[in-house]
């Protein structure tokens, strides 16, 4: 998702350092992830649901994590932390072996073969989520891309996921939270 740059971010973020997460903090709720939070719509739902839950959003542009920052204060949702950083830096900032959940939602496909590294199934990015993941943790991939769905697919199969739910219309699931980006594609 590209974002024009908001004058106001840096400041807001220095603002709200409470958000940040801290691994070296003692957290009493089991963790979820969701890399590529975009404006906030899918976490702070999911929140908002899942309050036994902690949910850790992780977002690399720092106006639309600004603006994913400005909901959760506004909604003084308490239940959220947050990471401004590169899905490969997340391994240094998220204790191994920590989450219960992980979401990948309409995470940019990055078309171009050029740019096969950067998308977040690729194999160098699910190695670090699998650190990340507990043991029988969960990766949920939802995409409008059939290209990087299928790809999605083929990664998991050689890294021997056990795929527990697949399908070709994600709208069909249950207890689902909508990202902007999806809601935009629905309509």
């Amino acid at each position: 998702m590209r974002g024009r740059n908001k004058p106001w971010a840096k400041e807001f973020i220095a603002e709200h350092e409470e958000l940040r997460f801290n691994k070296e903090e003692k957290y009493d709720k089991p963790l979820t992830l969701e890399v590529g939070i975009g404006k906030g719509d899918f976490i702070v739902a999911n929140a908002k649901e899942n309050t036994d839950y902690l949910h850790i959003g992780v977002e690399i542009n720092e106006s639309i994590y600004a603006i994913a920052m400005k909901k959760i204060v506004n909604e003084n949702i308490t239940n959220i932390k947050m990471l401004n950083c590169k899905a490969l830096d997340l391994l240094q900032l998220i204790n191994e072996g920590t989450i219960e959940k992980l979401y990948l939602n309409f995470s940019d496909p990055w078309p171009q073969n050029g740019y096969r590294k950067r998308r977040l199934v690729h194999p160098l990015h699910l190695e670090v989520f699998e650190s990340l993941l507990k043991d029988n943790g969960e990766l949920i991939f939802k995409t409008d891309n059939f290209k990087l769905f299928e790809m999605a697919v083929a990664n998991f199969k050689i890294r021997n996921y056990e795929i527990t739910f697949l399908s070709y219309d994600y709208q069909t699931v249950e207890k689902d939270y909508v990202s902007e980006y999806e809601a935009r594609f629905r309509s």
